[in-house]
């Protein structure tokens, strides 16, 4: 789908408070499509976004992750050219060698790596 296609309609965004980074991409996004994006409703919850969306009430850009809440009524498509990539860092405690810490350690290898984590 095209960015400029996203011009006019009524949006709707997590609250830039929730996440700052990627609603500053988001606004970038725009500008460089010739349009300044302005959401009807800013929200504090990917939930409550999809609900909404699913509702009618607008469209939203969103992380690709979302595509993992599935809801009746709401499409996710790719935009045209692709939206930014956010980097993500992963934190932990450096004496925590729990097998929790470790097990997820390794997924966050596997995923870096472009595998898909084992289930």
């Amino acid at each position: 789908m095209p960015v400029l296609e996203l011009a006019g309609e009524p949006c709707i965004l997590l609250a830039r408070r929730r996440a700052p980074a990627f609603y500053d991409h988001i606004a970038g996004l725009c500008r460089t499509g010739g349009f300044t994006l302005e959401a009807k409703q800013d929200v504090e919850h990917p939930q409550t976004l999809i609900a909404l969306v699913a509702a009618g009430l607008g469209i939203s850009l969103v992380p690709s992750a979302f595509a993992s809440l599935p809801r009746r009524g709401v499409a996710y498509r790719r935009l045209d050219p692709p939206g930014p990539a956010l980097q993500t860092i992963v934190a932990w405690r450096r004496d925590d060698s729990t097998p929790l810490v470790r097990e997820f350690l390794a997924v966050v290898r596997e995923v870096r790596r472009g595998r898909r984590p084992r289930a």
